[in-house]
């Protein structure tokens, strides 16, 4: 189908099919001609669609999922830099290292440090005996 000012795409139909088809399927396609087949529509309709929702064009769609996901598995789990990168099908630790860097402005390591969950300090009160009263009657 053509779409034109005309005959806009229905919006709302579209982002819901793309938010899923990008969950899906980020980790493997990570390039926009894969969802604008399954879509559909062209890159110039599918980013004005994507703007209008979410302030960002496919790509940046794309690159955020695949941060989130990478700062899921950094902060909720033990898995070294090599199965993350393996688990986001990225060449190496290196190159997830250097995407996360560039996406979030810090490490990976650093990350997981700053996000993993402290032991919280337990508090230990003295509990001093009541004090005596004098009364004086």
């Amino acid at each position: 189908m053509r779409y034109d000012r005309s005959n806009p795409p229905d919006g709302d139909r579209i982002i819901r099919q793309l938010t899923k088809l990008v969950d899906d399927n980020y980790k493997q396609e990570r390039n926009a001609p894969f969802y604008l087949e399954k879509i559909g529509l062209s890159l110039s309709w599918t980013n004005k669609i994507t703007d209008y929702y979410y302030g960002k064009t496919l790509k940046e769609l794309l690159r955020d999922r695949l941060v989130l996901e990478a700062k899921i598995l950094l902060s909720t789990t033990d898995l070294s830099l090599k199965a993350i990168a393996d688990e986001l099908m990225m060449r190496d630790q290196a190159t997830l290292s250097v995407f996360f860097k560039m996406m979030t402005g810090e490490r990976p390591r650093m990350y997981r440090v700053k996000s993993k969950p402290t032991e919280k300090a337990t508090l230990s009160v003295q509990v001093l005996p009541k004090p005596l009263s004098f009364s004086t009657n």
